[in-house]
């Protein structure tokens, strides 16, 4: 079983792949890619589909929504979640160094003991967190791929 620090850090090690992938994808970012382009493992249907710019916004939404899930089933506070419309890679590399603060944070007094608490995915907060790391790593693919 996974300890919070390990989830913390797993969460934390994706960052810099996915700040890449979204540094790479700058003459790409409105493009969708060709129905050829395979999405990694584990996108949901249609996905596949999306520009690097859609596919920035979902991870971002996403970092938003797994930070609240978590902060409410360990008794945090629940941040709010921006729109986005991300122009340029630039500001989504600002958008994304929000929510990964947010994230952090919701992360941050996570303890031991609270890996097993259930969240409103009706899951885990363990699962969340796990699925928080994953879900980066997979998109940054996607977007690098793109890109």
């Amino acid at each position: 079983m996974a300890v919070a620090v390990e989830l913390r850090e797993a969460i934390g090690s994706v960052l810099p792949a996915l700040r890449a992938a979204i540094e790479g994808a700058g003459g790409m970012w409105e493009r969708v890619p060709p129905p050829s382009a395979a999405a990694p493992a584990g996108t949901e249907s249609g996905e596949e589909d999306w520009s690097p710019r859609e596919v920035t916004e979902h991870v971002i939404r996403a970092d938003y929504s797994f930070a609240g899930a978590i902060a409410a089933a360990i008794g945090g506070e629940v941040p709010e979640r921006p729109e986005l419309a991300l122009a340029s890679p630039a500001e989504a590399l600002a958008a994304l160094d929000r929510s990964a603060a947010v994230l952090d944070a919701a992360v941050a007094p996570l303890a031991d003991d609270q890996l097993d608490v259930q969240t409103r995915y009706e899951r885990p907060v363990q699962w969340v967190a796990e699925l928080a790391a994953n879900h980066r790593r997979e998109h940054a693919q996607q977007i690098g791929a793109a890109g």
